[in-house]
């Protein structure tokens, strides 16, 4: 319940916030993004309605692993605001951690297992690095409903998926985490 609260207060925030800023919608995935990033204007307030979630989804091109679609994002110059994505993860993936931002994933559909923490190593193939992976990670089955709290620097994953795990992403930028003791 206090995950909950937490992600609905962040919507709020962004959504009332956002007719004073600036900014303008990416695509990070191609002209589907594009599009659908065009149809929000990032200096007003944002309502994403559920049926705009299942429409981006359903533009999805099936025979991707990983594919998103930005529905509103905010640069504050050359630094990043934030960002309201819906993403559609199947595996294989990657790990990946991002130094200056951090995640809350609303999962929308589907069902897997992601894997947090540990430390990202390359695999290698042939003497080439072929992909990333986590070592030493946590593993934790999410689905449908469930929301997943990525701090800024943390390894992170989808290490299973049943077909896929989709989810509305909240991308924001945190300074550098501290280490811990």
């Amino acid at each position: 319940m206090r995950m909950f609260a937490v992600f609905l207060a962040l919507v709020i925030m962004f959504a009332t916030t956002a007719s004073g800023q600036q900014g303008f919608g990416t695509a990070p995935d191609g002209p589907e993004s594009a599009k659908l990033a065009a149809a929000y204007d990032p200096t007003k307030a944002t309502v994403i309605t559920a049926a705009d979630v299942a429409a981006a989804i359903a533009k999805f091109p099936q025979d991707r692993v990983s594919v998103n679609g930005t529905f509103v994002e905010r640069q504050d110059g050359d630094k990043f605001g934030y960002r309201v994505a819906v993403d559609r993860r199947r595996t294989p993936q990657r790990a990946n951690a991002h130094a200056g931002e951090a995640e809350i994933w609303s999962v929308v559909d589907g069902s897997g297992t992601i894997t947090t923490g540990g430390k990202i190593v390359d695999t290698m193939q042939d003497g080439k690095v072929v992909g990333r992976e986590i070592e030493g990670g946590i593993s934790q089955k999410v689905t449908k409903g469930d929301f997943v709290v990525i701090p800024e620097g943390v390894p992170h994953y989808i290490t299973e998926a049943n077909p896929h795990v989709i989810f509305v992403a909240i991308e924001f930028p945190r300074p550098p985490a501290a280490p811990r003791p």
